[in-house]
């Protein structure tokens, strides 16, 4: 039959995942290149900067059916329809040992996905997973591209990632069953491979917390389709007993001082760990507009970096990088006045009429951006700095 086709995503993908159980009821997946997220890249950076482009090649995301408050939970996915490592209570990978001896958490999520390739009950998601990864540490980019990012700490990880990722490829080869290891096509086509997977478990894989000190990392279909935020993420994950309990996964563990012992749902979700039991869970961090877009945060409070580096986009304006120098304007203009004097070190500025232009500056800013509540950036895509 004819599928209807969301940028790669079809209805398929969408069936399987509520054939597993999800709750998908709030939610639709749509083309987000034209999503209001992405108009204050648009309104912030001239088509000359890269976040323009992080606009342009934005591609699917989750819109919301019906407007929800803040709290409500926003979809569901059982762990049965997720993908994890050795021991894990997932759908796939509980049984798949490490792929090699001291293998990372992103390398045996990685080998249990490259393993499902040929599963058929797995097909309908990993067609929905991009077929290739433009990011400097999957393999697509050069040296001299690498090279061109400009920040020294930005292109010594993706050259250790890189590293370690080549130093991985002979164990993997030696697991292939049936193959000659002198087979160099094959080798090549495994080694494209692994690259892939490594590079969907970096970008899209989500960390759970619990209170007992276990942490899970693994994919859950769907939920790896929203697109990130650095300010105001509409929901965050959390697995559905931890939201029985109150507690959100950004938010950290909870409190120490709390004594869960005899809390029968920490018990219960330590049995989850076994069993084909329990949900991830989107909770609505704020209230969400019917037709919104739902954002999440994939990493808050990170800098720019890993984003870059393993998700292959910038994401605007990061608060994450960001250092505020002076609180205003007009405390600005007095550092001006003070830090750049005369040749026999007078004040040569006239600090009331630098404040009169400040002024002037957030009035401006102000009527343009949203009232008395904006706060002004110096430098910032160049609207106070021009």
């Amino acid at each position: 039959h004819a599928s209807r086709s969301i940028m790669g995503v079809t209805d398929d993908f969408v069936a399987w995942c509520e054939a597993k159980g999800a709750d998908l009821s709030k939610v639709e997946l749509r083309d987000a290149t034209g999503s209001p997220v992405t108009r204050p890249v648009d309104l912030l950076l001239g088509a000359e900067h890269l976040g323009r482009v992080d606009a342009e090649i934005r591609g699917r995301g989750v819109f919301a059916r019906t407007a929800m408050s803040k709290g409500d939970v926003v979809l569901s996915v059982p762990y049965a329809a997720c993908i994890g490592t050795e021991g894990l209570r997932c759908g796939a990978g509980r049984d798949r040992p490490p792929p090699f001896e001291g293998a990372s958490a992103a390398a045996r999520l990685a080998w249990t996905l490259l393993s499902l390739r040929s599963d058929a009950d797995w097909a309908p998601y990993l067609v929905a997973l991009p077929h290739s990864l433009d990011t400097p540490t999957s393999g697509a980019w050069s040296r001299k591209e690498i090279a061109e990012l400009q920040v020294a700490d930005c292109v010594a990880a993706a050259a250790m990632t890189l590293a370690r990722d080549a130093r991985s490829v002979p164990m993997i080869v030696a697991r292939r069953d049936g193959v000659d290891e002198k087979d160099a096509a094959a080798d090549d086509r495994l080694s494209a491979d692994w690259a892939w997977a490594l590079s969907c478990v970096r970008s899209r894989a989500i960390e759970l917390e619990y209170p007992n000190g276990a942490t899970q990392s693994f994919l859950v279909p769907y939920v790896d389709m929203l697109n990130h935020a650095h300010v105001d993420p509409a929901v965050a994950w959390t697995s559905e007993d931890a939201h029985r309990r109150g507690h959100l996964n950004r938010d950290g563990p909870p409190d120490a001082a709390v004594n869960h012992a005899d809390d029968d749902s920490v018990a219960v979700e330590d049995e989850e760990l076994k069993k084909d039991l329990g949900k991830v869970v989107l909770i609505a961090m704020r209230d969400i507009a019917e037709g919104e877009e739902i954002t999440i945060s994939y990493d808050e409070g990170a800098p720019t970096d890993p984003f870059v580096l393993h998700m292959g986009f910038i994401g605007g304006h990061n608060p994450g990088d960001s250092v505020e120098i002076f609180k205003n304007l007009r405390a600005a203009a007095a550092w001006f006045a003070n830090a750049f004097r005369g040749e026999n070190g007078e004040v040569v500025v006239d600090v009331t009429k630098a404040n009169v232009v400040a002024d002037q500056f957030v009035a401006r800013e102000r009527a343009i951006n949203g009232g008395e509540s904006h706060h002004a950036r110096l430098g910032w895509g160049g609207r106070v700095s021009n």
